[in-house]
């Protein structure tokens, strides 16, 4: 098996909004691990989404008629594919909130329809803030597809809603709340996932996460 080539997340020397930063749930890391024979073509298909050439990678949009947001599936194999859709977070290197490419999970061709019902119930908490900023489309040309970046002073991009309508909602949100954790792609991931490295990863805080984290590594500093 060939070497497979990594992939860069954003930094904030990049161009803001050249390339989509690509975001892992924990699920589809754990799939990754336990199944890293898949990393080959998945790091030349999550390449394609990167730079955008969405045309050229091998997704399909699966239609539902309860989506907030577009979903897609990407094969992978006979048997593999991984969900994804386009989301809104908050970016620290950018220091502003900017679309990505949100992959939810890596799975058997024969369960992906299984997992749609639980990412709905999250697209369900999203604001209409949220949902709109996750709608746009920058089409740099035919053949590309770039983030679109927002202002920090843009509203309701943080907030979610609180669902309260029916237990059986409730129970695919609390479903759900397993892929909720993410983690950027980068070159150190991808080589931890290919060599087995155990460890702690380090997963994407929010924004109000990030600022509890930095008010407190400076009051520690003192």
């Amino acid at each position: 098996m060939g070497k497979a080539k990594a992939i860069d997340h954003v930094t904030a020397n990049q161009t803001v909004g050249s390339c989509w930063l690509i975001l892992l749930s924990e699920t589809a890391l754990r799939t990754l691990q336990q199944s890293n024979f898949l990393m080959p073509v998945f790091l030349e298909q999550a390449k394609i989404l990167q730079k955008g050439k969405w045309s050229q990678s091998r997704s399909q949009e699966l239609y539902h008629v309860g989506s907030k947001l577009p979903i897609y599936h990407t094969t992978l194999s006979d048997t593999f594919y991984f969900v994804w859709q386009v989301d809104v977070v908050y970016v620290h290197p950018l220091k502003a909130h900017a679309q990505v490419v949100k992959i939810w999970d890596v799975v058997y061709t024969d369960q992906v329809h299984g997992i749609i019902d639980g990412i709905i119930s999250v697209q369900n908490t999203y604001e209409s803030e949220l949902l709109s900023a996750g709608r746009l489309r920058h089409e740099a040309s035919s053949t590309k597809v770039l983030p679109h970046v927002f202002p920090s002073s843009t509203e309701g991009l943080e907030r979610r809603r609180i669902m309260s309508s029916s237990t059986h909602d409730c129970v695919k949100l609390e479903n759900a709340i397993t892929t909720m954790r993410f983690v950027p792609l980068s070159k150190i991931l991808i080589g931890c996932i290919q060599f087995g490295i155990k460890g702690e990863i380090p997963f994407l805080l929010s924004k109000e996460e990030y600022k509890v984290c930095y008010s407190f590594m400076a009051s520690f500093s003192r």
